[in-house]
């Protein structure tokens, strides 16, 4: 937002939330890589601050699987980076239900699948994931970003009468300099800072 106060320009910085609800769209995207399938898919959930680093979650559904594609810009991609999606039905007290599901996926191709039994613990999904980048990992920078393409079956899913609730995560590493020398520094957006209360969860509808 431009101001000004006594004829001196200014620039105001506000955050502004705009997750809400998002309805999944029907359709069958492969795993591959190329996100040109899901131009017409308009509902994201974002997230993002004062920085050029941002990402976006987008569902789509069929009678078998449902669909994810989480979009990355970041100008320096390293191995460590990564996005989590955690998902689970919605409960009375708002506390993370057994059989929730987690996972996590870093742009080298990484990947780590849980579920939650009171703790959450390592456990397959069966789910197909494919990470594409623009750049090149772990180098000095120039980088675009990188995209991640899910297909996760129903099955192992924690839907409960057409909808399920999510957590989207985004962590990323900068490498900078001090006058020591070099160093690491990590940031994080989330929908939810919290892993095991949903009350702040985004609904997915439609699945």
């Amino acid at each position: 937002r431009y101001s000004s106060d006594n004829d001196v320009p200014a620039l105001s910085h506000a955050r502004f939330a705009l997750n809400h609800n998002i309805t999944a769209s029907s359709g069958v995207h492969k795993a591959d890589g190329d996100n040109s399938d899901w131009k017409n898919t308009d509902e994201a959930l974002y997230l993002g601050s004062i920085s050029p680093k941002w990402a976006t979650l987008r569902c789509a559904q069929d009678s078998d699987k449902v669909y994810f594609l989480i979009e990355v810009s970041d100008e320096s991609i390293l191995s460590k980076d990564y996005v989590t999606l955690t998902m689970a039905y919605e409960t009375e007290d708002n506390k993370i239900p057994y059989g929730a599901r987690s996972i996590k996926v870093h742009p080298s191709g990484q990947i780590y699948t849980e579920r939650y039994s009171s703790v959450w613990e390592e456990s397959e999904m069966g789910a197909v994931v494919t990470v594409a980048y623009d750049g090149e990992i772990d180098e000095d920078g120039g980088d675009k970003g990188y995209i991640v393409e899910m297909e996760i079956s129903r099955s192992s899913l924690p839907i409960s009468d057409g909808r399920m609730l999510v957590n989207f995560s985004m962590a990323d590493w900068e490498i900078g300099w001090d006058s020591e020398g070099e160093y690491e520094d990590y940031k994080t957006d989330a929908v939810s800072s919290s892993s095991t209360d949903t009350s702040t969860w985004i609904e997915i509808s439609c699945l």
